[in-house]
């Protein structure tokens, strides 16, 4: 028997090819992996909580963008792996985004001809 293994082109996810045993370890480490990333979340909301709680010190206010940035970056990397993972598409990053205004035809400022 001579199969060709291809990839769904809209997926980009193999066939289930292989050993049953392989791709059950291969999907227990995956799980342990997205485990280990949402520990680490964890632990970086409850250091921006302790920034946020102690900004009105002045002590916590060093921290709040740098947890925020690790968590932003943390976040990305979890969809990206479990969007690789598990074959559906990649979630785009919507945050960043910015908003459309609604009278953007218009010209503005004192004085414009409308």
């Amino acid at each position: 028997m001579s199969e060709t293994n291809t990839t769904n082109a809209t997926t980009r996810v193999q066939p289930r090819t292989g050993n049953w045993a392989t791709r059950g370890t291969i999907a227990a480490g995956r799980g342990i992996a997205l485990a280990g990333h949402t520990l680490a979340g964890l632990v970086l909301w409850v250091v921006f909580a302790t920034a946020v709680a102690l900004a009105p010190l002045g002590i916590g206010l060093p921290a709040i963008p740098v947890t925020a940035r690790a968590i932003r970056r943390l976040e990305t990397r979890v969809r990206r792996l479990a969007g690789d993972w598990c074959g559906s598409a990649s979630v785009t990053h919507t945050s960043l985004s910015r908003p459309v205004a609604k009278d953007s035809h218009r010209a503005s400022g004192p004085g414009s001809a409308s």
